[in-house]
């Protein structure tokens, strides 16, 4: 519970700071969603792979490669959203979703 907390707060906090840096906080709430969404939906297909992991069914080289795939369609999908909130500025919307990636890995690591 308390990694869902702290990743929801790192979400909305980071995307305010993102958007006021930019004067682009009129999209906050487009954004907070469409984020939100897409994170409960990568959310859920990351749960088979717990599954399969804590199970030992399958190897764990594959879990690892699948779950790499999750995080790198997770980054995708997050730069597109950050670079639509920014106008369509993909180099910045990809630097954006790979810092806020490496926040969200290092928080996760600090509370498990």
């Amino acid at each position: 519970i308390l990694f869902s907390i702290m990743s929801t707060l790192i979400l909305v906090a980071f995307i305010h700071i993102m958007l006021i840096t930019h004067r682009k906080d009129d999209r906050w709430v487009q954004s907070l969603t469409a984020l939100a969404g897409t994170e409960v939906i990568l959310g859920f297909m990351s749960i088979p792979l717990a599954v399969l992991y804590q199970s030992g069914a399958v190897g764990t080289i594959v879990v690892v490669l699948l779950s790499l795939v999750v995080l790198g369609w997770n980054g995708m999908v997050a730069a597109h959203i950050f670079a639509q909130a920014l106008d369509n500025n993909k180099g910045l919307g990809y630097a954006y979703a790979a810092f806020y990636l490496f926040i969200a890995i290092i928080i996760g690591d600090a509370l498990a």
